[in-house]
């Protein structure tokens, strides 16, 4: 049985990063970008976590955790602080607030969900539908460069993570432009590429890959 994650987050970036890798691991993700919507998701979803930002207009994260602790039906929802300030200080102040743990920002893509899993019971830790686990590896191939082309910086930042967390030399380049500089000097052994980008779509630098005649082996990836 998936678990039942319930995110509040204003910051569409950091939103977009923590669905993409719940959502990797099979959680089935309900998202809020305020309080208020999210006390109405809660009710209404009954979700198995609660993932809460704790700096939010209108109402802020310590306002959410209130109301959700004085609910009988939503009272027994663990509830996990998605904070920027690390300091034991706030820590203790979260803790005391009623919030079940904390996480600090930036998200760590490789560690966040062995981090709510903590939270959950058995029964509702799901297994990953993609696999992060590194490739049986040889001292040549732990070297393998990849070039990982996006115009989203969160994207970037996800793939670096990931990758650099398996020993893998990440080269990373937003947009094509970029791109294309990058390759003027170097050559990599995989390219990731997004295809939709503001300076230009992934067919285009495919193309001009493909056209070089050093990057023509190179495996391609959209």
């Amino acid at each position: 049985m998936s678990a039942k994650v319930l995110t509040i987050e204003d910051n569409p970036d950091n939103l977009a990063l923590m669905v993409y890798i719940l959502e990797a691991f099979e959680f089935e993700v309900e998202t809020a970008t305020d309080g208020v919507s999210g006390l109405e998701a809660a009710s209404r979803v009954r979700p198995d976590l609660i993932l809460c930002d704790i700096q939010m207009p209108e109402m802020d994260g310590y306002e959410v955790i209130r109301h959700l602790k004085n609910d009988d039906k939503l009272a027994h929802i663990p509830v996990i602080a998605v904070t920027a300030f690390a300091m034991e200080v706030d820590g203790q102040k979260i803790q005391q607030a009623g919030f079940d743990g904390y996480i600090t920002k930036p998200i760590e893509p490789e560690s966040f969900v062995e981090q709510i899993q903590a939270f959950l019971s058995p029964a509702t830790t799901p297994s990953p539908k993609v696999s992060f686990t590194a490739r049986e590896s040889t001292p040549t191939s732990w070297k393998k460069v990849i070039l990982v082309v996006d115009d989203q910086p969160v994207n970037l930042e996800l793939a670096t993570s990931l990758l650099e967390h398996y020993g893998y030399r990440v080269l990373r380049a937003q947009g094509m432009k970029k791109a294309q500089m990058i390759l003027r000097d170097r050559v990599p052994d995989l390219i990731l590429s997004d295809v939709c980008m503001d300076d230009g779509n992934g067919y285009d630098l495919i193309r001009a890959v493909k056209a070089e005649p050093a990057l023509q082996e190179v495996p391609f990836v959209f």
